[in-house]
């Protein structure tokens, strides 16, 4: 971006001024390359693959293991830690 600035004739407002304008422009560059490149890219990444079903307990519960501890505490009469 830098290279850019200065064959523009970005450089001839002083380092301050072209420090400014470098950076714009790399900014604007990379909110357009999330938007129309890499967030388009990163949806697809998925296409075809079977999402993972929630892992089932031993109590027939589903969901995080730490949840079905809190029932099997909760059931036990005794809070968690």
């Amino acid at each position: 971006m830098e290279q850019a600035v200065a064959a523009l004739g970005g450089a001839r407002w002083g380092f301050g001024a072209y420090l400014a304008l470098a950076a714009g422009g790399t900014l604007l560059a990379s909110v357009l390359s999330w938007h129309l490149v890499e967030r388009p890219a990163m949806r697809l990444k998925d296409i075809g693959r079977a999402r993972p079903a929630a892992p089932r307990h031993a109590d027939g519960a589903a969901g995080a293991p730490a949840a079905a501890a809190d029932q099997a505490l909760a059931r036990a009469g005794t809070a968690a830690p």
